[in-house]
């Protein structure tokens, strides 16, 4: 909303300007206002990539760099016309940093986590979002890691810089499955133990989450609104799984985000 607003400010004023100060006919005013807009949206253009060289020199964990992510999030799913209808579970978030866990049925799913929760998170997030000029700044900016799945390699190296970033304070968003599996069933349909080193090595807590609704994205847009749901499930403790296996842990999770997606469908 705070995008759209500044855009529409800025629209405005180039309108203005043109019409006050350039001696034409009011029928070329449609076309001010067109000018308006795009020119709106060129200077939230500059602010992204210019403010990018600032998001990377500054913490993981700056209020600033997410502050700006949720902005984005916020415009982009007013774009996409999403509506988040209902968060349950919000007050189960840890007050300090945590690792969440959630189903995974729209590309869209991380904005709607971020409008959502409304707290700095990082995300795992695929190889191919990473190739997007200044897109990788600003995930790198919030603590996000590169997941390269034709890589294992790769893929180490970036849990463990994952691992350090959680121990220096930040949070992190993983959808386990390794990728959106269906578009049309909304259930864990599999799960990487692997995915819960980034929780267990640096002992935080771990946070069940289920997102309801975002697989009919696709499906609606461009004419019908989506309206989604957010369930947080209660934290699972350092102390309630540190006798656990990667894939105990995996299957604890499994049935905890699908249970809550069976109470909230």
């Amino acid at each position: 909303m705070i995008i759209l607003t500044f855009i529409l400010l800025v629209a405005g004023l180039v309108t203005f300007l043109l019409t006050n100060f350039l001696s034409l006919s009011l029928w070329f005013l449609p076309f001010w206002i067109f000018a308006g807009l795009i020119s709106g949206v060129v200077v939230f253009l500059i602010t992204f990539i210019g403010g990018s060289f600032l998001a990377e020199r500054r913490e993981i964990t700056s209020r600033g760099n997410h502050f700006y992510a949720r902005m984005i999030s916020d415009f982009a799913l007013l774009m996409l016309k999403i509506k988040i209808v209902t968060v349950v579970g919000k007050e189960n978030l840890p007050l300090n940093n945590f690792v969440l866990y959630s189903n995974h049925r729209s590309n869209t799913d991380p904005f709607i986590i971020i409008s959502a929760l409304r707290r700095p998170l990082g995300f795992a997030a695929k190889s191919a979002i990473f190739k997007i000029p200044f897109v990788k700044t600003w995930l790198a900016a919030i603590g996000s890691i590169n997941i390269n799945r034709e890589s294992d390699r790769e893929s180490i190296k970036e849990i463990i810089k994952g691992i350090k970033n959680v121990e220096k304070g930040a949070s992190l968003a993983i959808f386990p499955e390794g990728g959106i599996l269906s578009w049309s069933n909304p259930y864990l349909m599999n799960i990487k133990p692997g995915a819960f080193r980034l929780a267990t090595k640096p002992q935080v807590p771990i946070v069940p989450m289920a997102i309801i609704g975002s697989m009919q994205v696709k499906f609606n847009l461009p004419w019908r609104r989506t309206k989604v749901k957010i369930i947080v499930g209660k934290p699972i403790e350092y102390d309630e799984y540190q006798n656990l296996t990667s894939v105990e842990i995996g299957e604890l999770v499994f049935e905890k985000i699908n249970n809550l997606i069976k109470v909230h469908l």
